[in-house]
């Protein structure tokens, strides 16, 4: 038991806040993108995660949780025997991130017609209109 100066009551170890024990309260901002490029970009298991981050497996998988809480859609998948992490992003959202998308309108001659979800105006420009 501890003492405290003042007051000389008895003060128990789980009483003092978890910064204090040496655990971190929150991730940089840089490791946290780093993190999700990983994730976005290939396959990995919590420990090639970790690997590539030059970290413990059970950081690398705090890490995944705390990108999860900030509203990131990472989920877990099964392939045979082995479980991955993988990306979800809504399809219309990155779309919205290529620049030939952002350029419509722009560009002479393209028109967005009323009506019609982006991947049927894709379809319809691959494959032609049915």
């Amino acid at each position: 038991m501890k003492r405290s100066g003042a007051e000389g009551r008895p003060v128990s170890r789980s009483a003092t806040p978890r910064a204090s024990r040496g655990r971190p309260t929150a991730y940089p901002e840089k490791l946290l993108k780093e993190a999700y490029l990983h994730l976005a970009c290939r396959r990995h298991t919590t420990s090639t995660l970790a690997a590539a981050l030059g970290l413990s497996p059970a950081t690398a998988f705090r890490i995944v949780k705390v990108l999860r809480r900030q509203g990131r859609r990472i989920v877990s998948m099964k392939e045979g025997a082995q479980w991955y992490f993988d990306v979800r992003e809504r399809m219309n959202e990155a779309w919205q991130k290529d620049p030939l998308v952002k350029a419509r309108g722009f560009i002479r001659g393209v028109r967005w017609p009323r009506g019609k979800q982006l991947n049927d105006i894709v379809d319809d420009s691959l494959y032609g209109q049915p």
